[in-house]
Order: structure tokens, then C-alpha cells, then sequence
């Protein structure tokens, strides 16, 4: 019984790693969309603007 709960623990160590690991590598995917979402924002509205893109430099 004891070798079998010790397993089970591994087990679930494992698989919490696991899901560490998929949280972190999601949210990296999620936080590059935003930056590549804000930074088509602000080509879109620098666009929109031609004329005061010179007073932005």
C-alpha cells in the first residue's frame, strides 16, 4: 500500500509539473498575441495619422 500511494504522489508530482509547464508556455503565447495585437494598434493609428507622426519622433 505504502509503495502505491508513493507512486501515486510521484505521479501527481508529474503530472503538476505538467501543468506548470503548459500554464507558463500559454500564457507566453497569450502575452506575444497582445504585444503583437498593441503593436498592430499602434501601426493602425499611426497610419491613420500621416501628418503628426513627425511631432511623435
Amino acid at each position: 500500500m505504502s509503495a502505491e500511494l508513493e507512486g501515486k504522489q510521484d505521479q501527481l508530482q508529474s503530472d503538476a509539473a505538467k501543468q506548470a509547464v503548459q500554464t507558463v508556455l500559454l500564457q507566453s503565447k497569450i502575452d506575444d498575441a497582445n504585444r503583437q495585437y498593441a503593436q498592430q494598434q499602434a501601426d493602425a493609428a499611426g497610419s491613420a495619422n500621416p501628418g503628426q507622426s513627425a511631432f511623435r519622433k
